[in-house]
C-alpha cells in the first residue's frame, strides 16, 4: 500500500476485520519505520507466545531468533504498518516466509512502491486518493465545522488541489485555515501557485507534518 497520509493504516484495518476469523493469531505493528524496535519485538513475542510471566529479551537478536521459532506454532496475520527498510521487516523475522505456519499472511504498508519489490510481495494494492468532491467535503468540515461557506466556493476548491486528495493532508490543511481570515486565504493560495509545496507557507509544514 502507498502514499503518504492517504489511509494506509486504516485500510489495511478494515482489511484485518474482514479475515480475521481465518487466523489463530492477528498482530498489528504501527508506525514500524519510526518506533522502538525492541518494544515491537516484545510485543509479537508477547502476543505469540502467550504466557503470563514469561521473561522478555532486550536483546534484539535472541527476540528475532525467538520470534521465529514462535511463527511457525500459529497461524497469523501480521500487520507491519510504516515500513520504510527490507531491515525492519527482518527484524520481526518476517522476511524468511518458511518461518511461517501454512496459511499464515503478512501484511505491509509502506510509501516505497521500490521497497515492495525488493520484498517480492505476492500482491500490491495501492490506496487512490479522494475525487475532488470528497477532498471538497473533508477539508471543508475540517476548515468551517461544515460542508461549506458561502463565499468561499471556488477558493476551497483551488486550494484542495494541492493535497492531492490525501486525507489526512486536507484534515489538517483545513484545520490550518480554519483560524485564518479569508485574506489570509487568498495570500496563502497565491504562494502556492508560485510554489506548490506547504512548505513554502509559514507554520503550516508543521501542521501538516505527517505520523
Amino acid at each position: 500500500m502507498l502514499q503518504q497520509g492517504i489511509g494506509k493504516t486504516m485500510v489495511a484495518g478494515v482489511a484485518c476485520d474482514r479475515i480475521l476469523d481465518e487466523f489463530e493469531c492477528f498482530v498489528f505493528l504501527d508506525k514500524i519505520g519510526e518506533a522502538n524496535l525492541l518494544g515491537l519485538q516484545k510485543r509479537l513475542l508477547q502476543i505469540l507466545i502467550n504466557v503470563e510471566g514469561w521473561n522478555m529479551y532486550d536483546d534484539t537478536n535472541t527476540n528475532i531468533n525467538e520470534i521465529k521459532s514462535s511463527l511457525c506454532r500459529k497461524k497469523i496475520l501480521l500487520v507491519l504498518d510504516g515500513v520504510t527498510e527490507k531491515e525492519q521487516i527482518d527484524n520481526f523475522a518476517a522476511g524468511e516466509r518458511t518461518s511461517f505456519h501454512s496459511g499464515s499472511r503478512i501484511l505491509i504498508t509502506t510509501r516505497d512502491q521500490k521497497l515492495l519489490k525488493v520484498l517480492n510481495v505476492d500482491d500490491k494494492y495501492i490506496v487512490n486518493g479522494l475525487s475532488p468532491n470528497e477532498a471538497l467535503q473533508l477539508f471543508c468540515h475540517h476548515a468551517f465545522k461544515s460542508d461549506s461557506k458561502q463565499g468561499y466556493e471556488e477558493l476551497c476548491k483551488s486550494l484542495i488541489h494541492y493535497a492531492g486528495g490525501y486525507p489526512l493532508a486536507l484534515e489538517k490543511f483545513g484545520s490550518y485555515l480554519s483560524a485564518k481570515s479569508k485574506d489570509q486565504w487568498h495570500k496563502i493560495l497565491d504562494k502556492l501557485v508560485r510554489s506548490p509545496y506547504f512548505d513554502c507557507i509559514d507554520g503550516v509544514y508543521s501542521s501538516l507534518s505527517f505520523p
